[in-house]
């Protein structure tokens, strides 16, 4: 018979070993952990030829849809906002991570000057921080 004093089991979850890249997901989505400059500049540009990309399409839908009678400002005032949301999304997590690779808050990235250099250019925090493990 069990006892019932005593303490449940816990299960943990698991630990990835140490240079394990995190899932695409928890790159683009998420504020949490550490990403090297490397990972940020790449990400920022593929995100921004995206939206470029996207506009552009948008931009030439509406072209051939100039010959229906239908409204094609109302169409990208629409499309437009929700594409900038998620790119602006997308640029505030990569920020936000590269502000931990150097244990700050992400609240530098507000200080305009300073946090695109903090962000872009300069190395984070050699080991581990109390956002996660160094990244590179």
């Amino acid at each position: 018979m069990p006892n019932p004093y005593q303490s449940p089991e816990t299960t943990q979850a698991p630990v990835l070993p140490p240079g394990t890249p995190p899932a695409l997901r928890q790159i683009l989505f998420s504020m949490k952990g550490r990403i090297p400059r490397r990972a940020y500049w790449l990400f920022s540009v593929v995100a921004g030829v995206l939206m470029f990309i996207a506009t552009f399409a948008i931009g030439l839908f509406l072209t051939f849809l100039s010959s229906v009678p239908i409204n094609s400002t109302v169409i990208i005032m629409n499309i437009a906002p929700i594409l900038s949301i998620f790119v602006i999304w997308i640029s505030l997590c990569l920020g936000a991570k590269r502000c931990h690779d150097h244990d700050k808050s992400a609240w530098w990235m507000l200080i305009p000057v300073y946090g695109f250099i903090l962000v872009g250019f300069l190395r984070g925090t050699v080991g581990p921080n109390k956002y996660g493990q160094d990244p590179t």
